[in-house]
């Protein structure tokens, strides 16, 4: 049987240790990988390794990637670009594939920062008697705040 060209795509229709997920999906190998992320084979290689991206053994031991992980490159080179390490971004990864919840999270802190901006903009555009009144009050409400911590760290 001939070998297949290197940028073959192949179909799993296969599911290894009841994970299913791939069923059906377009699989890649890591030279296609890294011609169209623009990557070296080695450096998606090492990703591999250190479990940044997940991969299915072919027949004949190939490691297939689902057409996925070019997302999931893209998302590392920006975490890396922002001085993100391997190590932060991997802990971020997980917790994004493992927190429902992170969405909502995520989404609250976008409206509390929304919320934030507009009260600076009020701060700024407030006259300069009401600036002094809001930072008295501001000043009143922290006493007691102030005392409790005291309090708790004594």
């Amino acid at each position: 049987m001939a070998k297949p060209p290197r940028s073959t795509v192949y179909f799993s229709y296969f599911a290894k240790r009841g994970e299913d997920e791939h069923i059906g999906k377009a699989l890649i190998r890591i030279g296609t990988v890294a011609k169209r992320s623009g990557l070296s084979t080695r450096t998606i290689d090492y990703y591999t390794q250190i479990g940044l991206l997940p991969f299915e053994r072919s027949d004949s031991n190939y490691r297939l990637y689902s057409e996925s992980v070019l997302d999931t490159l893209e998302k590392i080179q920006t975490l890396k670009s922002s001085r993100m390490t391997l190590e932060e971004i991997r802990t971020f990864m997980a917790a994004e594939h493992y927190s429902p919840a992170l969405e909502d999270v995520n989404e609250e802190l976008a409206q509390l920062e929304g919320k934030i901006l507009s009260l600076k903009e009020e701060l700024a555009n407030a006259a300069p008697e009401e600036r002094r009144y809001i930072k008295e009050e501001i000043q009143l409400k922290m006493i007691p705040l102030l005392q409790l911590m005291t309090t708790l760290l004594s």
